[in-house]
């Protein structure tokens, strides 16, 4: 199994937290996810309970957790949006007021906020 060559608690971690996040994208079953990808189905629920209790005491600790989920939206909506762990999320919509948005991330920045990704 990939997981078990990777070097590295933060490397597993990344690992599975991609399948985890792409497991949800795909609409699959785990089950039809794990045997699509050749991944270890006791593996992934394994991974998917520690990811989220990670990032549970990441989130009551105020430490950020190491990834965030990235999505690029449908071309017509032109929407831009950051999410955080759990269900944080910023949306950006056309015409923006780009003065206001960059207070609202250097806000983020000061409270340690989650790296985040636009989705």
């Amino acid at each position: 199994m990939a997981a078990k060559r990777d070097r590295g608690k933060g490397t597993r971690e990344a690992y599975w937290r991609k399948h985890v996040q792409a497991r949800e994208r795909s609409g699959r079953s785990v089950r039809e996810y794990c045997r699509a990808r050749g991944v270890s189905e006791s593996g992934f629920y394994f991974w998917k309970r520690e990811l989220k209790r990670r990032d549970e005491r990441a989130a009551s600790s105020g430490n950020a957790p190491v990834f965030a989920e990235v999505r690029v939206a449908a071309a017509q909506e032109a929407l831009i949006e950051i999410a955080f762990a759990g269900t944080r999320r910023i949306q950006v919509h056309p015409g923006f007021d780009e003065e206001t948005l960059a207070r609202v991330l250097a806000v983020l920045e000061r409270a340690g906020a989650p790296e985040a990704h636009a989705c």
